[in-house]
């Protein structure tokens, strides 16, 4: 327990509520078996140092001399019980000990009945578990998703974060038509190719990336030729 390791032990098959050890240790997690109906297994121990119960009837497992059978027991739940739990610790494995076993336990199928003296906080649940366990879901969503601009014109692009996030947004644009500012406000070119795409990305370190597009079409109110064209040719009469 000093070093954050988690002990699970099989409440053995004495169908006796008297403590077994090492399963009724201090720090450590006895497991009840339940059967088919997610009942407590007619063999398994019970009792108030119970901390979970996993299947442990019926289960499909490998025989001693080679081939699989079918075996029940206590054995079997524990097991799967420490199973659950190196699924939930892989998904987050900064997960302390007391953590880890209160996840465990909050995430078991009891019914909303609360603690039990048959299935202790109830059957590991390795689905609610894990997911319990992921970090929080963080996204990128900037707005507006899609915008049609002028030549010259400008949109103020934002982004929302959801989930937990404390990082820089960065912002940037492919192809790489205009610019856009580190706060989002996107400027378009003098000149713009009617029906060119921009993809505008926001996005945060180690957290996710968002994306927005921009359709720019040719503008009467600004240039409609490049800036760079070369003035046309003035007339001049010539003297008499």
């Amino acid at each position: 327990w000093s070093k954050n390791a988690v002990v699970f032990a099989a409440a053995m098959n004495d169908a006796s509520s008297q403590p077994n050890y090492p399963a009724a240790c201090n720090h450590v997690l006895g497991v009840s078996a339940t059967d088919s109906n997610n009942a407590l297994a007619s063999f398994s121990n019970y009792g108030p140092w119970i901390s979970l119960a996993a299947p442990g009837s019926n289960i499909l497992t490998t025989s001693m001399g080679g081939g699989y059978g079918y075996w029940s027991g206590t054995s079997f739940a524990s097991p799967i019980a420490a199973g659950v739990a190196a699924l939930t610790l892989s998904v987050n494995p900064s997960l302390s000990a007391p953590a880890l076993i209160s996840l465990l336990e909050q995430s078991a199928d009891n019914g909303g009945a609360g603690f039990s003296e048959s299935l202790g906080w109830g059957r590991v649940n390795a689905y609610k578990s894990v997911s319990a366990a992921l970090p929080p879901s963080v996204t990128v969503a900037p707005g507006p998703s899609i915008v049609t601009l002028g030549s010259g014109q400008t949109q103020q692009f934002t982004a929302q974060v959801t989930g937990s996030a404390g990082g820089t947004l960065t912002w940037t644009l492919s192809p790489v038509l205009g610019t856009i500012s580190a706060n989002g406000l996107y400027t378009s070119p003098d000149y713009v190719d009617s029906g060119a795409i921009v993809t505008v990305t926001a996005s945060m370190a180690g957290v996710g990336k968002g994306t927005s597009t921009i359709t720019l079409v040719a503008s009467n109110t600004r240039h409609s030729q490049p800036v760079d064209s070369p003035p046309k040719a003035s007339q001049t009469r010539r003297p008499k």
